[in-house]
């Protein structure tokens, strides 16, 4: 496997994380502009409420999706970067082996879980009822699929992860919801997305499991595996949930005006919402060069090197970011109106995100060097606390303020998330990965 390379991680200094920002970011920039190339265009052809029923189901979707990876696709951020700077060959079969079997295993139970709750809702000709039960195929597929992108992100092949994953899969996404719009003579529909979403999820698993096929072959540590199946479990289960609450933090406010105002709302924010996030594009590029990095060198103990990473892409992630930012506060009607007439309410729903993505970015990369370094407790707990806080301002402030609140509500727990998160790594490792740190 691409792993067993020599047994060795690639570089973990500053120069390297540098070296790789520029072809991460591109790709990550191109499969930017092509996923919301793809949105822009559901927007139009399906309509404000069928792209809220997508929008409130893929959000769905995407948290159970985390539930049934049981936080392996995480923890090989954690464990393939800590194998390979030691040389722990052993153990780095007997994880990958075990943990796409575990995986598997998840995605056939979400997959029923969604046929069942699709087919329930039916009885109640409930609105979301036929988005599920084509999500059945969405849920068998997605866990392998984040798990091998995952795999090869902590080998650190940039190409290959973020490519497969902001560039193919999206590209065939969005030429089969093409081909089914102008060819169907029924039209398109949200099952048709789904199922087309499926397919091209399958399409990037084969590139990568064939890219990745050496590294599975011949894998005696799988047997081997279920010994140390507790070690793994007890670090990855906490990371499904951190990663988990991460989701619920971006998707909940999506769901709760799916639930409480209505189908055609939550498409009209999920515009808003998924333009914000334009902010954030670049700290997520950049987390993902890093996050290997990080553990391997905590791993090797060098918490100067760690800040030096983190001072660096603190300028890197923050000023793009700003830039991105202002764009979006003097333009975004502009933007907004791109999905369609309709979404131009979210205005000032996208203001208020958008300021918080700022301070999400400007924070850095807090949530990795949490998770990373040993404390995945201490930050579950910091993530469980601000969710909460989330789901209470947004159950309290829809009802009053509708779109605009969901949309306070998310931003001031973001914000509490990752400034309690700080300090906890600045207590812990002393490690500042802020840019107001980084200009001193």
């Amino acid at each position: 496997m691409v792993f067993m390379s020599g047994g060795k991680q690639p570089g973990l200094g500053v120069r390297s994380i540098v070296s790789g920002g520029a072809m991460a970011l591109s790709v990550y920039l191109s499969g930017a502009l092509v996923g919301y190339l793809s949105q822009i265009l559901l927007a139009r052809w399906l309509g404000v409420e069928q792209y809220g029923v997508l929008a409130f189901v893929l959000a769905v979707v995407s948290v159970l999706t985390l539930l049934a990876g049981m936080g392996l696709p995480s923890a090989s951020i954690r464990f393939i970067p800590q194998y390979l700077s030691t040389g722990n060959t052993d153990g780095l079969r007997g994880f990958t082996g075990w943990s796409r079997k575990m995986v598997i295993l998840g995605g056939v139970g979400l997959g029923f879980l969604m046929l069942l709750t699709g087919w329930v809702s039916s009885f109640y000709d409930y609105a979301y009822a036929d988005a599920f039960m084509a999500a059945a195929g969405l849920g068998i597929v997605s866990p392998l699929f984040a798990l091998f992108v995952q795999w090869a992100r902590a080998e650190r092949r940039i190409l290959l992860s973020t490519g497969t994953e902001q560039l193919l899969r999206p590209g065939i996404f969005i030429a089969l919801v093409a081909a089914a719009h102008y060819l169907l003579p029924v039209g398109l529909g949200v099952p048709v997305v789904i199922f087309s979403n499926v397919v091209a999820i399958l399409a990037a698993i084969v590139l990568l499991g064939v890219r990745l096929d050496s590294y599975t072959k011949q894998n005696p540590g799988i047997t081997g595996g279920a010994q140390k199946a507790p070690e793994w479990l007890g670090v990855s289960l906490p990371l499904m949930l951190i990663s988990a609450s991460h989701l619920v933090m971006v998707n909940s406010d999506v769901i709760m005006i799916g639930l409480m105002v209505g189908a055609p709302e939550a498409g009209i924010y999920s515009a808003a919402s998924k333009l914000s996030s334009l902010v954030s594009f670049i700290l997520v590029a950049g987390n993902m060069l890093a996050a290997p990095a990080y553990a391997g060198l905590y791993a090797q103990d060098k918490p100067e090197e760690m800040q030096n990473i983190a001072r660096v892409l603190a300028h890197l992630m923050f000023w793009p970011s700003l830039i991105l930012c202002g764009a979006l506060l003097v333009s975004g009607r502009w933007f907004l109106s791109l999905f369609g007439m309709e979404f131009e309410a979210a205005r000032g729903a996208l203001y208020i995100l958008v300021i918080g993505q700022l301070f999400n970015v400007g924070f850095g990369s807090v949530g990795y060097l949490t998770d990373l370094t040993g404390d995945h407790h201490g930050g579950l707990f910091v993530r469980v606390c601000t969710v909460l806080l989330n789901l209470l301002l947004n159950a309290l402030l829809i009802p009053l303020y509708g779109i605009p609140g969901a949309a306070v509500a998310t931003a001031v727990s973001m914000i509490a998330w990752n400034a309690w998160l700080y300090m906890r790594v600045v207590k812990r490792t002393g490690v500042h990965a802020s840019i107001l740190f980084a200009i001193r």
